[in-house]
């Protein structure tokens, strides 16, 4: 608070001294009270800002409005200095009508009686609630100030204390103005009487802004608003201004007074945060660049290691080196899934990674987790089962991907810290309201389980339960941290239960959109066909029973592979032969893959049944020992009843000359891959690094491709518009032209308007597959190249020849 001597007297015309008080009730809060603090006049700005009325106000005392915010001495210090006749500052937190709370610069000047003595008190407020905000958010000093003219004698020098005013005439000529604008503009009151305002010119406003500003009080309206203008030493100052035009009996503006409050200090604050946020932008962009760049240079000469390591396998080799070969592949897929995993961390800190809104089919979802975590739960002979409850839609709007991404790590981290038992993954739902449902998502596992303080370190990247040097289970940590940062981004929670020796239990809870259409699948005449089972495990052989048998299918089941080739043998000649074996790969006696090379051997009846293998080991294991069993198909346990359907339909499909194979949308395709279709197919590979070209080349030409290549952007157009090829494999980042130009170039040429291109690339942040569709290509695969979605992506795109069918390859 301050203390200032009393008015001194002042030399102003009734007039001016009206005018000036005019312009105060446009600028500021005013009261008048007698010695004992009773109002005796308030203007309309006291009564909107306070919520009373004139009538409720006048005869109250001012403790109406006390807040209870001071304490009794702030009161104290108040009324004596102004009781000994001096002017007295500072700020109030009052409380208006209805409870709220406003701050109130104040100045109280006590006006004095012949004797000396106050006989009254003029109380000139501004409102200062906004300031007081951000006073308290950015711990800054910001200086909004109210100030008003037009008043007697005491109130003209009450706001002189307060505020920076001047007076102009017509023309903008300054014909008076207060101590603080000449403090603050740095020229003295004889060098600023008879200029014109522009003396003050930064240079920082357009011509316009005064114009606007002129047009505005010439026509008789109060403008308001922030300048910048230079001091009399160069420097500048930030004021907050009124202008009010003062009328004559005519209606017109005869002079103008410009109330100011010094904001200089605020304006700097904002530029500091303007500044801050420009820097902090260019930071992102660059972790952005550097997270691009590091991707694509690390997945380039990944691709060529797991590549390679594939094809070797692929290759028969010998039992050492098969050995060496396997633990090369399994610690390059450990190496890409932490780069994956530092890619992701990253992209959430940065605030890059953004959410998809699909329609999906939960159980496809579902089926795509198990076939992913099954090998690594067969590894340690753990019992692996999903469970999904009734009242769970199976047709979902969100980001499949991610939801799959939080289940999968959460599925292998309880894999990983279970020795025996089992892991148990359980979808309830918690609410469903229209088109919404609030899913909850159950990962158990009998493992090693958590003390309270591991639990406080999970979800922080690059920290794990067990920190020791002798501890046994590896990984960095990111998984879990990323998996609750989706979580967040998705909207939903995810929770944790655990004991030591109790095992643990991930809670996921999201919300989810409720598709309004079912994913397409594909159906079959059920009535057409029989299906013999043959499985030595009595509950996956009742399982598999109760599906076709709710499908309709004529099923029989049976316990072991000599059984199966009795009940083949025995329909053979009927009119009703099996059209379709499931038959379990393990079993004592003849196992599967040796019951189908027999039954494929009899030639001699009439209908061969279509041979599917149902198996709890991994694909590429059954593939080795089926080579020339002639099978068409297979399926990993535990089945899902979805993956099962269209297994079934794809091999009843193949039969009558139906197309198989996953949609443009991606959808499951079951057990046949259908790429047969593409032997003779042409394909333009345009790619840089030779390795590359090396691997895909070979990829392709496995899949009976015929494969044309090209270097770089520039030779890949020249090579698609002189030749006809089924699509193009496209890398993005080359010499001389890069991809995404290379396509937009053949795109020009309406003959290839419609021909596909895919990127293959080692670009995988977020936004690059933006680019590449927006280039004109039709897909995005990233490197390391996966042969299976090779495959599939080749198969989406390149349409099936009329009237093509084909058994499966593997």
């Amino acid at each position: 608070m301050q203390k200032v001597d009393g008015p001194q007297s002042t030399h102003s015309s009734p007039a001016e001294l009206f005018d000036q008080k005019f312009a105060l009730d446009q600028h500021a809060i005013v009261a008048f009270t007698d010695v004992r603090g009773t109002i005796t006049y308030v203007n309309d700005k006291f009564c909107t800002i306070s919520q009373y009325s004139r009538d409720e106000l006048i005869g109250q005392n001012h403790r109406i409005l006390n807040s209870s915010h001071h304490p009794p001495g702030f009161f104290r210090e108040m009324y004596r200095a102004v009781a000994n006749g001096q002017t007295w500052h500072g700020e109030i937190k009052n409380r208006a009508k209805d409870g709220s709370f406003y701050w109130v610069d104040t100045t109280i000047v006590p006006t004095l009686n012949a004797e000396g003595k106050p006989n009254r008190y003029v109380a000139i407020r501004a409102d200062i609630t906004e300031r007081k905000r951000l006073e308290e958010a950015l711990k800054e000093s910001i200086a909004i100030t109210e100030a008003s003219l037009k008043e007697l004698s005491d109130q003209k020098f009450a706001l002189d204390q307060h505020a920076i005013v001047a007076l102009t005439d017509v023309q903008g000529t300054i014909t008076n103005v207060n101590d603080k604008f000449c403090t603050i503009s740095q020229y003295s009151r004889d060098e600023l009487i008879g200029q014109n305002h522009r003396i003050l010119n930064s240079g920082h406003h357009p011509r316009g802004f005064f114009r606007d500003m002129y047009q505005t009080i010439a026509n008789g309206r109060v403008w308001h608003g922030e300048i910048k203008n230079r001091a009399k030493d160069g420097s500048f100052y930030w004021v907050d201004t009124t202008i009010v035009p003062l009328t004559g009996e005519n209606g017109k503006p005869r002079q103008y007074i410009a109330i100011r409050a010094d904001i200089s200090v605020r304006k700097q604050a904002e530029e500091a945060t303007r500044q801050a946020k420009v820097e902090a932008e260019e930071a992102n962009n660059a972790k952005s660049y550097f997270l691009a760049n590091m991707s694509h240079e690390i997945r380039t000469p990944m691709n060529a290691i797991m590549g390679m390591t594939y094809l070797a396998l692929r290759a028969d080799p010998a039992p050492e080196q098969r050995r060496y070969l396997g633990k090369i592949s399994s610690a390059a897929d450990s190496l890409l899934t932490i780069i994956n995993d530092i890619l992701d961390i990253s992209k959430l800190e940065a605030g890059k990674m953004e959410l998809e809104s699909v329609p999906f089919s939960l159980d496809l979802l579902l089926s795509d987790i198990n076939d992913i975590v099954i090998h690594a739960a067969k590894q340690k002979n753990l019992d692996i089962a999903f469970s999904t409850e009734q009242e769970v839609p199976q047709y979902l709007i969100g980001d499949p991907l991610r939801l799959k991404q939080i289940l999968i790590n959460l599925v292998n981290n309880a894999i990983k810290f279970t020795q025996a038992g089992k892991v148990f993954l359980n979808v309830s739902a918690e609410e469903v309201t229209g088109n919404l449902t609030h899913l909850s998502f159950s990962v158990s596992d009998t493992g090693v389980g958590m003390t309270a303080e591991q639990i406080s370190r999970l979800f922080q990247p690059f920290n794990q339960a067990d920190v020791s040097h002798t501890r046994k289970f590896g990984g960095t940590g990111l998984g879990l941290a990323i998996s609750k940062e989706l979580c967040h981004l998705m909207k939903g929670t995810l929770t944790v239960e655990s004991a030591p020796d109790k095992g643990t239990t991930f809670i996921l809870k999201v919300e989810l959109g409720i598709s309004s259409k079912a994913v397409p699948r594909r159906g079959t005449d059920t009535r057409r066909h029989s299906i013999l089972v043959a499985d030595d495990n009595p509950g996956d052989r009742d399982t598999l029973y109760a599906m076709l048998t709710a499908k309709g299918f004529a099923t029989k089941a049976v316990s072991s592979g000599e059984e199966a080739l009795f009940a083949l043998s025995l329909t053979a000649d009927s009119r009703d032969p099996f059209d379709l074996v499931l038959m379990d790969w393990r079993m004592p006696g003849i196992n599967g893959i040796e019951a189908a090379r027999q039954i494929k051997s009899h030639s001699e009846w009439p209908r061969i049944p279509a041979i599917v293998i149902v198996t709890a080991l991994d694909r590429h294991e059954v593939m080795r020992d089926a080579s020339d069993a002639g099978l068409d198909g297979f399926l990993i346990k535990p089945v899902k009843e979805s993956v099962l359907v269209d297994t079934i339909a794809d091999i009843f499909d193949r039969e009558v000359g139906v197309r198989s194979g996953a949609s443009a949308g991606g959808s499951r395709r079951g057990s046949s891959d259908g790429s047969e279709r593409l032997v003779g197919r042409h394909v333009l590979l345009v790619e840089d690094i030779e390795v590359n070209r090396d691997l895909v080349g070979e990829l392709l030409g496995d899949l009976g491709i015929s494969v044309t290549m090209a270097v770089n952007g520039r030779e890949g157009v020249e090579q698609a518009l002189a030749g006809r090829f089924d699509l193009v494999l496209m890398d993005i980042q080359m010499p001389i032209m890069d991809g995404l130009a290379a396509t937009r170039s053949i795109r020009l040429d309406r003959r290839f308007s419609t021909m596909p291109i895919i990127a293959m690339t080692a670009h995988a942040m977020t936004g690059d597959r933006n680019q590449s569709l927006d280039a004109g290509m039709n897909d995005h695969l990233t490197k390391p190249i996966n042969p299976d979605r090779l495959t599939e992506a080749l198969l989406r795109w390149i349409p099936a020849r009329p009237a093509q069918s084909a058994r499966l390859t593997w």
